[in-house]
């Protein structure tokens, strides 16, 4: 797997990192929908269950 990307450049102590830019922000919230789903589908009947009644 070959995988591009680009560094982020160090940031000041006790300085804000700056915000995702729009596009970034709407892949990392479908991979984050994804990943909930996934984990929903692939977790046991009886976990669920469990999990319901806490």
């Amino acid at each position: 797997m070959v995988v591009d990307a680009e560094l982020v450049p160090a940031q000041p102590v006790g300085g804000a990192v700056e915000a995702y830019d729009p596009a970034a922000a709407a892949v990392l919230a479908a991979l984050e929908q994804g990943t909930d789903e996934h984990i929903e589908a692939v977790r046991p009947r009886k976990t669920k269950i469990s999990y319901a009644r806490d």
